[in-house]
């Protein structure tokens, strides 16, 4: 298409298009979409001469151009120091990289400046732009291929046609070709005009209505726009991406020390603050602002009292800011065994603990966790990266993540829940700190001191050390169902006595754990009367009863008082027995309980300690029990199944507890869950989640729960689940409802503890064509007792009858699982 008079130039779409560009860049610096890089290069293709005269005419009623040589400088200064090559970006993740201004136009911006040098005494002959803006440039090449015909639509196209026609096509190994291509220096050239040209033209005519010639027009009807769409749009596919594609496309700048980028971002306002203060007629005031500014700037320098660190936001948490987490079964890895239905989730369990907040948010009785303790060793992997004793961040990178992590732990547990953490030395104090503020001071139940390594550690010089601890925290204190434990064979030994009643042991009925004197506690001070022929007692004297019996302090002889008040002594009195203690030189008589093991079907309990010392503890039975299912320990320093079971015997846990792991590593929880439930009878089920680094999840906490189930002949089903992610950030909830509806059954199976993989006595349907499916074949509904049935599916009224007639239980799925995506 050819511009007859240059001034019409003004009116093409060229000029709209670079005008919205530069308004772009000028408001927020490389704001451009790939749309209106695609339209501007198309519309500056075709009236490249046009547009060259008509910038020559129009600039001989504008200021001279070279005036604003150094602001246009000023402008583009910055977008010229962030460009580089857009290397190592590969296949379909190009082209979503592309459609994102930042990575588009540093891909496009890379412009080789020393190899068009010859530019300025070719291009004089435009009389366009002064050799003082266009020093050492060279576009001369380029342009001639426009002036000429040289590039064409046709060239382009069979260029790229011949670059990607290659089976297993690569960004990075085509990269040298592509470069070369009339397209990428096509490309190169709509840069320079826009670096250099747009910012002076687009001054003078942003308050301009122009009517478009066509060119765009002519562009569709080309085929180029269905071209470039074809080459960079990304179509939308109804299945889910991994985590490594979503981490791909994430602002990296929104990762890392955000405490330090807040703290940085407020001293910068102050400063500014500041100037404008200081270049203001200075008084009283200005002088109290002025020493204002300089405290905030010392608060928000220096650290406060109680836990203070550098917050950090992970990779995984601007993933979850822009996509949503869903999970995909992996239903070869379906062991179905009976029994109880317990679950295994692979993926990032900051994503797991995001979907089981939608499944079991105030349901989990019992958490066990045994995090990286964050020794410095490397132990420790955050971002993909591990954690050495040299970064400057360790403890605050660590805090961080398990900050947000037991945020969401304390909204799954139960009002009777309590959760159990595993840790030593390294994070032991600041653990403590951080538990204490997430589930409160009030909550802590107690700093359990476990003896795992009876030779000692000999990561120390000083002091080998032979402990580490487990914290010990409730939901709520109140309403806790911890218990104590089970007496323990040692316990069982102490009592040795028996009558009738069962074995027993005698407690003395003395005040124990300090002497209280009768005027502190007058309600448990009275005499016993003691029958000295029989050991009889009594509360009151008679002619039998008459050695009065008091409790008291061998050094002064002073009366005290009993454990029992005398209305207990009362009502079970039978417990009580009298005998005779030798003090001195005098026997006297004292006041004993019997303390029975049992009574009648109940499993007697002690209150239990916080020092744990069974030689069950230590890290080799774990070894052991790891190398008996795979021939050797897959994995270094692994918790023994006893720890998590003594963890349990102390929950008085409700019908078919849920109990949670997130660190779930070898899989030591879910072990101890099945072991427990075949010696005591107990219905636990356990949720592991993992992530599958060196694929752990598949390869050992899997391989663990599946050779344990075969071993053991355990009674028991699982269901593996992967964490896949969909992309929300930008699209409506309509746009993607569809790919969410098809990752509810999985939710719906998880809430529910069940399966609906080849059991016909439930069912679940989320669309009309479903119900009419399940009502069809015959053989499933006639099987089926419970039907899962989405909330906003209205069956016909002779399904209905159909259903009732039947007697299906309808059992309708909640809107909760993605609610807040739709209030967005």
């Amino acid at each position: 298409m050819d511009i007859k008079n240059p001034n019409d130039v003004l009116n093409t779409p060229a000029f709209e298009a670079l005008k919205r560009m530069q308004e772009q860049f000028n408001n927020s610096a490389f704001a451009v979409t790939m749309r209106e890089v695609q339209r501007t290069i198309d519309a500056v293709k075709v009236p490249t001469l046009g547009l060259t005269a008509a910038i020559q005419t129009y600039q001989d009623s504008v200021a001279p151009l070279a005036t604003t040589i150094q602001s246009i400088n000023n402008l583009y200064a910055p977008i010229l120091e962030q460009t580089r090559m857009f290397e190592g970006v590969y296949n379909k993740s190009m082209a979503a990289a592309l459609q994102s201004s930042v990575p588009a136009m540093k891909a496009m911006a890379n412009i080789d400046f020393s190899t068009i040098q010859s530019i300025v005494d070719a291009f004089t002959k435009y009389e366009l732009l002064s050799e003082s803006i266009l020093k050492n440039i060279d576009f001369c090449s380029v342009a001639e291929m426009y002036n000429t015909g040289t590039i064409t639509d046709e060239d382009i196209a069979e260029e790229f046609d011949e670059i990607v026609a290659k089976k297993n096509f690569s960004i990075s190994e085509s990269w040298d070709n592509i470069k070369k291509s009339k397209w990428f220096l096509a490309i190169r050239w709509l840069l320079v005009i826009l670096m250099f040209l747009g910012n002076p033209v687009v001054d003078k005519v942003k308050d301009n209505t122009l009517e478009a010639l066509g060119v765009n027009d002519f562009w569709e009807e080309s085929g180029i726009y269905e071209w470039l769409d074809e080459l960079f749009c990304v179509e939308e596919d109804s299945s889910a991406i991994t985590e490594t594609e979503a981490k791909e496309t994430i602002n990296q700048e929104k990762t890392g020390n955000i405490s330090k980028q807040k703290r940085e971002d407020l001293l910068a306002k102050i400063k500014e603050i500041r100037t404008f203060i200081s270049a203001a007629p200075q008084d009283e005031n200005t002088g109290n602002l002025l020493s204002y500014l300089s405290d905030l700037e010392k608060d928000v320098n220096g650290k406060k009292y109680g836990l203070v660190f550098e917050e950090h936001r992970e990779e995984i948490d601007e993933v979850l800011a822009t996509h949503t987490p869903v999970l995909t079964e992996q239903s070869d890895l379906f062991i179905d065994n009976g029994g109880e239905m317990n679950f295994l989730i692979e993926g990032d369990n900051l994503a797991s603990l995001q979907l089981l907040e939608k499944t079991h948010k105030g349901r989990i009785q019992m958490i066990y966790i045994d995090p990286p303790y964050n020794t410095g060793n490397k132990d420790f992997t955050y971002d993909d990266s591990k954690v050495d004793g040299l970064d400057g961040f360790r403890h605050s990178k660590w805090l961080s993540f398990m900050d947000s992590r037991l945020k969401i732990a304390k909204k799954l547990l139960s009002t009777q829940g309590v959760i159990f953490i595993s840790i030593d030395d390294n994070e032991m104090s600041t653990l403590k700190a951080l538990c204490d503020n997430i589930f409160g001071e009030q909550n802590f139940i107690a700093n359990v001191i476990v003896k795992s390594n009876p030779r000692g550690s000999q990561s120390t010089k000083e002091i080998a050390s032979v402990h580490e601890y487990i914290l010990v925290y409730a939901r709520d204190i109140n309403s806790a169902a911890i218990i104590g434990h089970k007496l323990t064979d040692n316990m069982l030994s102490e009592y040795n006595l028996s009558d009738q009643k069962g074995a027993y042991r005698l407690l003395g009925l003395r005040q124990r754990g300090g002497f209280w004197r009768a005027t502190e506690r007058p309600k448990l001070f009275y005499p016993f009367y003691v029958n000295p022929d029989d050991a009889t007692l009594s509360l009151t004297e008679d002619e039998k009863h008459t050695v009065a019996v008091y409790p008291y302090q061998p050094s002064t002889g002073e009366k005290g008082t009993w454990r029992w008040s005398r209305e207990k002594v009362e009502k079970e009195g039978e417990y009580l027995i009298a005998k005779p203690v030798k003090r001195g030189t005098d026997i006297v008589w004292d006041i004993y309980q019997k303390d029975y093991v049992a009574t009648g079907d109940e499993v007697r309990r002690t209150k239990a300690k916080s020092l744990w010392d069974e030689k069950e503890m230590n890290y080799q039975n774990a070894a052991n029990e790891l190398k008996a299912l795979f021939g050797t320990s897959p994995f270094t320093y692994a918790k023994p199944t006893y720890l998590v079971q003594r963890a349990m015997e102390m929950m008085d846990f409700s019908e078919t507890p849920f109990i949670l792991d997130f660190f779930a590593g070898s899989g030591t929880t879910g072990h101890a869950v099945m072991k427990a439930n075949i010696e005591d009878g107990g219905n636990r089920r356990f949720i592991l989640c993992t992530n599958n680094e060196n694929n752990i999840c598949r390869d050992v906490t899997y391989e663990r729960i599946k050779r344990v189930i075969d071993k053991e002949g355990y009674s028991a089903s699982l269901k593996y689940y992967k964490v896949d992610y969909i992309p929300v950030s930008e699209r409506m909830y309509y746009e993607y409802a569809d790919e969410l509806l098809m990752h509810v059954r999985e939710l719906v199976e998880l809430e529910n503890g069940i399966s609906f993989t080849g059991n016909a006595e439930i069912g679940i349907v989320l669309t009309e064509e479903e119900l009419d499916e399940f009502i069809a074949n015959t053989e499933f509904f006639s099987k089926c007792y419970k039907l899962y049935m989405g909330h906003d599916l209205l069956p016909s009224d002779a399904q209905e009858q159909l259903l009732r007639t039947r007697g299906i239980e309808i059992s309708i799925i909640p809107d909760y699982y993605y609610r807040d995506l739709q209030e967005v």
